[in-house]
């Protein structure tokens, strides 16, 4: 079950994330003043612990290596390439 307003600051967390990453000088959404980071991993983690406790630890980790661990190394590979191709 999805909260709305959870959801809504995860969406302003991730702005703030995305505004620190895009301003060359490190200024942060006045909002929630550099809270961005922590705000989002904490709640990502919660839903993770909610969702291994729905799923299985087993099931939720195959889940999370096929689509974050695979794609991944899958980029890394592809990377080396061409950092070894200069």
């Amino acid at each position: 079950m999805r909260l709305a307003n959870v959801e809504r600051l995860r969406l302003l967390a991730m702005l703030e994330i995305i505004a620190f990453h895009v301003n060359g000088d490190g200024n942060r959404l006045p909002i929630i003043a550099g809270l961005g980071l922590p705000t989002f991993l904490i709640l990502n983690n919660t839903f993770n612990c909610t969702l291994t406790e729905k799923m299985g630890a087993k099931k939720f980790l195959q889940t999370k290596v096929s689509r974050l661990l695979v794609p991944w190394l899958a980029w890394s590979a592809i990377y080396l390439i061409v950092i070894l191709g200069q």
